[in-house]
């Protein structure tokens, strides 16, 4: 009771509630939630504008969220409420003026927003922020028929769209430009020398709007949204004479229509000299090119460059002098000089009775790419033994014995095995470092120990920058040479099997222990050796080839 007494006599000294027409009043309440809507609006515009300009959306809201702040708390602790609302103008709707004055400096006069006629459709969301069409690519198809700029608004955007795209894909070096959907996205990749990475983000309905558009420019079904559809564009950088291929497949998905884009440049026309091998190697190809009959494996994983090594190969042979057949499923590019022979998916005649029907042509070599399975090899066989002659085809492997080991199987004649093979090539690619910021560095001793150099050698390695290149100001900046990868293109990296007489024995006696200790001896030099002597000599580096090794054994399952 005396509790209750003591709490009734304290709450007397307790201020009471405030009236209307003091500190708290309704109006005043009102007032400030009605300059919070309207604030709102110019808000949500300067967002949705920032992300039309490409400008920073993230940083431009939070300078314009902050100002409101700013802006709100004054107006709600400064005694005098007129007061208080001019602070809340300043800060708040001032932060909006200073975006729009900043956006009006980078569009054309028609488009800035502080013009009176411009200002009530922007803020109502239907002013839409024009552009000019800029070419960048040239673009048309194979039989030469250009890619005109689309006369209405919404295809002109769709047009930039992928003249952009495939300006940046080249600017970065890019081998294959993927659109792919997920969720309501649709997600753009760039793989650069191997390595995929993720390039950008695309609403779903704009990364539909782009493959039908590429889609219609390459005649392909628009309709068609599932069965896997192909077709070729020519592009050319304008002002500059460099063009390239691009190869155009659509599939459907779980997830829906993707469209990959792969970058064929016409220049990239190599030879023997050019694709890695070491000097021994490359001494010992040149050896077996100008030998008659005979059969040469070139093996490697998927898209570890073995076709580019065949069509290397075809442009070393003296193609004035013999008659050059090429066999094929997937064609790279075009080969002088060679008749190329294209097996077309659905034809009533099979990949094996198109070998045969090259091979009564007379032909002094044939280049066959793939070898996918033991009728096409047991075909090989009878075409090299029967006629004597020479055949270069590519064969999956994970390495020159498993290479020999699967073509043993499938050929099932181990005397025409023994007596045809000269050769076998297996190879994996690695990134080779940029010559202009390449960092040289000292190994580890232990490293060194383990690839069999001498501790106390002086061994200098290189490596990709390990801090950001900054100009003379110390501001930072890209290398223009590599765009920031610290790598520029691809080499090989060769293990190289030459079969002698001791091997041609092993295999027709069909003892696979012997098989493969007389095939070790038969190795010019292992994988791992050649590319431990790429590091040293800096053109790649130890990283990468542990890269290379992990992304092979991914796909063998092996260690």
């Amino acid at each position: 009771m005396d509790m209750l007494v003591l709490g009734q006599i304290a709450a007397e000294g307790f201020p009471g509630l405030p009236t209307e027409g003091g500190f708290f009043s309704v109006f005043k309440i009102l007032g400030m939630a009605l300059f919070l809507f309207l604030w709102a609006f110019p808000a949500g515009w300067c967002s949705r504008d920032a992300k039309a300009l490409s400008l920073n959306q993230m940083m431009w809201g939070a300078i314009i969220l902050v100002g409101a702040m700013i802006g709100w708390f004054f107006w709600f602790f400064v005694p005098i409420y007129f007061l208080g609302l001019m602070f809340y103008v300043l800060f708040g709707f001032g932060m909006v003026l200073v975006y729009a004055l900043y956006r009006d400096t980078l569009v054309e006069d028609k488009d800035k927003i502080l013009n009176p006629t411009n200002l009530l459709a922007a803020m109502k969301g239907h002013r839409e922020v024009s552009f000019e069409v800029v070419e960048k690519v040239r673009l048309a198809t194979q039989q030469g028929r250009e890619a005109k700029i689309p006369e209405d608004a919404e295809g002109q955007k769709l047009y930039q769209g992928f003249q952009d795209l495939i300006f940046d894909g080249l600017w970065r070096r890019a081998n294959e430009v993927l659109i792919q959907p997920s969720g309501d996205k649709a997600k753009v990749w760039f793989k650069i020398d191997g390595v995929t990475n993720e390039n950008d983000e695309w609403d779903r309905a704009w990364g539909q709007g782009v493959i039908d558009y590429v889609k219609g420019i390459c005649l392909m079904d628009l309709n068609e949204h599932r069965q896997p559809q192909r077709g070729k564009l020519v592009a050319q950088q304008v002002n500059m004479d460099r063009k390239v291929t691009l190869d155009i497949e659509t599939a459907g998905s779980t997830a829906g229509e993707k469209m990959l884009v792969r970058i064929r440049a016409e220049e990239a026309k190599f030879t023997i000299d050019d694709i890695g091998l070491t000097p021994e190697q490359a001494e010992k190809i040149q050896g077996i090119l100008r030998t008659k009959g005979g059969l040469v494996l070139l093996s490697g994983m998927p898209d570890a460059g073995v076709t580019s090594t065949m069509y290397a190969i075809a442009r070393s042979l003296d193609a004035f002098t013999q008659n050059i057949h090429s066999v094929e499923l997937n064609p790279l590019m075009d080969l002088d000089n060679i008749t190329q022979n294209v097996h077309q998916s659905g034809s009533d005649k099979s990949f094996i009775k198109l070998i045969q029907s090259i091979s009564r042509r007379e032909p002094d070599t044939i280049l066959i790419d793939p070898c996918h399975n033991p009728e096409t090899a047991q075909m090989i066989g009878q075409i090299v033994s029967g006629k004597g002659k020479k055949i270069f085809t590519t064969l999956r492997a994970s390495g020159s014995l498993s290479a020999l080991g699967r073509i043993v199987r499938w050929m099932d004649n181990l005397e025409t095995a023994g007596a045809i093979l000269e050769a076998i090539t297996f190879q994996r690619l690695v990134r080779k470092l940029c010559p202009a910021c390449r960092e040289a560095y000292k190994p580890n001793p232990d490293i060194l120990r383990k690839m069999n150099v001498t501790a106390d050698a002086s061994v200098t390695f290189y490596r990709p920058p390990t801090q950001g290149m900054v100009d003379k100001k110390g501001h930072p900046i890209v290398c223009a040479n590599c765009q920031g990868s610290g790598y520029v293109g691809r080499t090989g990296v060769f293990e190289l099997l030459m079969v002698d007489d001791n091997l041609r024995a092993a295999i027709r006696s069909g003892d696979a222990s012997k098989i493969k200790a007389a095939a070790k001896k038969c190795i010019v030099a292992l994988w791992q050796d050649v590319a431990l002597e790429k590091v040293v000599a800096g053109i790649t580096s130890l990283h990468e080839v542990i890269r290379a090794s992990k992304e092979a054994e991914a796909l063998t399952g092996r260690k």
